[in-house]
């Protein structure tokens, strides 16, 4: 058996949250903000994924090769998620308050509801580094 390393890096988004770390399918662990966890995994090819969910943000499908040493794979929150995160407030408080002064905006809706889906595609990023 090989080693799969998988290292978070520390960062304020989803920091209360362990991603799981999902292999061919399977989910094989998790891992926490800022920590590594190392897990067995056959040699070869694989396809790998980690992140929270398809709703709150997992990242894309990475197919990796794992040799006899070791593979080092690295998760990072994408940082476009700030500048999402501060949109979907604006537009959101915008909505609100067009909302309690008995006005409804399609147009903000439909923008608030394509900054969430955005946000779960962009959300996690991966790569291998070894």
């Amino acid at each position: 058996m090989a080693k799969l390393i998988v290292k978070r890096e520390k960062s304020f988004l989803s920091s209360a949250r362990k991603f799981k770390v999902i292999l061919d399918g399977e989910i094989i662990g998790y891992v926490g903000n800022g920590e590594e966890a190392e897990f067995d995994a056959a040699e070869g090819e694989h396809i790998i994924q980690a992140g929270i969910s398809m709703i709150n943000g997992i990242s894309r499908k990475l197919k990796i090769n794992i040799t006899q040493d070791e593979a080092l794979m690295v998760v990072k929150p994408n940082p476009v998620m700030w500048v999402i995160l501060i949109l979907a407030v604006i537009v959101g408080a915008n909505l609100g308050i067009g909302l309690s002064r008995g006005y409804f905006s399609l147009p903000l809706l439909i923008v608030l509801i394509i900054l969430m889906g955005v946000s779960t595609v962009f959300a996690v990023g991966l790569k291998q580094v070894k």
